[in-house]
């Protein structure tokens, strides 16, 4: 389904019609052919669905007051549409993100929400891939706050390729109120195996505190093989 978003003109466009979908250009939104889709889902699709469906059951279990404690923080958690634009939703709809989040990081899911917090925003610096093929996320300060470093990365690929593209994989996570780096050699090869040397590998960090596990800052690094 096609999404517009309008302004004094038509702004931006996304989704798809019929057999085609917009796309990016150069200056503006152009439609190409779908590619082939895989008859069934992936592994990783199907466990997010899992996941998805074991949230949406649970909110049916819930009393009357704790959907309320979910409707009380609904206005401290805000979403962005497909268009990059703040919004926010339903006690359900932070119900199922909050677990989801909290699932993510491997703490045990909620009925009620706690307090929300502000993050403490993580210092990042530039990361290494040492002689001894091993990646290594740096930050430069243990933080105070009980928060969490998801790490994703892409495949070995062309240097100069766009960062914030292609297809990124979870491969490790560490507190950033625990440790000031993660070593992600043997975690990187297990989801992508042993990169070229001189290819390059492109990483996006995501940062959740531990009791408002909803994203709150994404910084995008590259590193070149060596």
């Amino acid at each position: 389904m096609a999404r517009v978003q309008y302004g004094a003109i038509v702004t931006d466009l996304k989704g798809s019609i019929g057999g085609q979908v917009f796309q990016g250009g150069n200056v503006s939104k152009v439609l190409r052919n779908k590619g082939y889709r895989k008859g069934t889902s992936s592994e990783l699709r199907q466990a997010a669905c899992s996941r998805l469906v074991s949230q949406t059951m649970r909110w049916r279990s819930l009393t009357a007051a704790q959907r309320t404690s979910w409707a009380g923080v609904a206005s401290s958690w805000a979403f962005l549409d497909k268009f990059g634009n703040t919004y926010y939703g339903s006690a359900y709809q932070v119900f199922t993100a909050y677990n989801l989040g909290l699932i993510t990081i491997g703490l045990p899911v909620a009925n009620v929400p706690l307090v929300p917090l502000t993050g403490e925003i993580v210092d990042f610096i530039a990361p290494d891939w040492d002689g001894s093929n091993t990646l290594v996320i740096n930050w430069g300060t243990i933080t105070t706050v009980e928060q969490t470093v998801q790490v994703f990365a892409t495949s070995g690929v062309s240097p100069g390729r766009n960062i914030a593209s292609g297809r990124y994989k979870m491969i490790g996570q560490e507190g950033s109120n625990a440790a000031d780096q993660y070593l992600a050699g043997a975690a990187y090869t297990d989801a992508w195996g042993t990169p070229a040397v001189g290819s390059q590998v492109n990483i996006m960090l995501k940062v959740r505190i531990n009791n408002w596990p909803r994203v709150f800052q994404t910084v995008y690094q590259s590193v070149i093989v060596l």
